[in-house]
C-alpha cells in the first residue's frame, strides 16, 4: 500500500497529470482511472505470464 502512494505522489509530479481530469480532488475519476490501469495490467500480465 505504501508502494501505491509513493506512485501516486510520483505520478502527481508529472506534468501531464496536472490535467484537471487526473486532479486528486477529483477523487471519483481518479479512482475510476487507477482501477481501469490496474485492471488492464493484471490482464497483461495474466496473459504474459499465466501459461
Amino acid at each position: 500500500m505504501n508502494k501505491l502512494i509513493e506512485w501516486g505522489r510520483a505520478l502527481r509530479r508529472l506534468p501531464v497529470l496536472n490535467h484537471p481530469m487526473f486532479s486528486f480532488e477529483n477523487g471519483a475519476m481518479t479512482f475510476i482511472v487507477a482501477l481501469v490501469v490496474v485492471s488492464w495490467l493484471s490482464f497483461l500480465s495474466v496473459i504474459l505470464f499465466g501459461r
